[in-house]
């Protein structure tokens, strides 16, 4: 045997694990990224409409206003025709032979909610109008209509 070699040494075999530094470096870096998620879902949540939202009552308003126009293009008579109410009247839709009552109205009061009526039972349609008038460009057509 060479006396000038080194003995070899036996080493322990290596334990498997993080180191202190490992571990601490990992939450770290876990921690900053929590935040960051947690930040960009509060930020998200914020941008969502919600009921009082300016998009929210234009997406309201612009619903009532397609219904109560499609309401009116199959109108046959308009009994009442003010600038905060219109009555109308539409074929029959439930089956019973007469034909369906339609009243929207507003009491004019700003704040005050646009009030539909079908056949006597009355919904709100928007909550709060701040203002509102009913204009019509009325054609008579003479017809003979077999009324109630």
């Amino acid at each position: 045997m060479n006396k000038h070699l080194p003995m070899p040494v036996k080493r322990r075999p290596r334990a498997c694990g993080l180191t202190l530094i490992e571990l601490t470096v990992s939450i770290a870096i876990a921690s900053i990224l929590l935040t960051a998620v947690t930040s960009a879902m509060l930020i998200a949540s914020r941008a969502m409409p919600n009921s009082t939202s300016l998009a929210n009552q234009t997406l309201d308003t612009t619903h009532f206003l397609d219904l109560m126009l499609s309401e009116l293009r199959f109108a046959t008579h308009i009994s009442v025709r003010t600038d905060k109410i219109v009555q109308f009247a539409i074929p029959d839709r439930d089956g019973d032979g007469k034909p369906e009552v339609i009243r929207y109205e507003w009491s004019g009061t700003p704040g005050d909610p646009l009030k539909r009526t079908f056949n006597g039972s009355v919904t709100n349609q928007i909550a709060k109008l701040n203002s509102f008038s009913f204009t019509c460009d009325v054609v008579t057509v003479n017809d003979t209509y077999p009324g109630p």
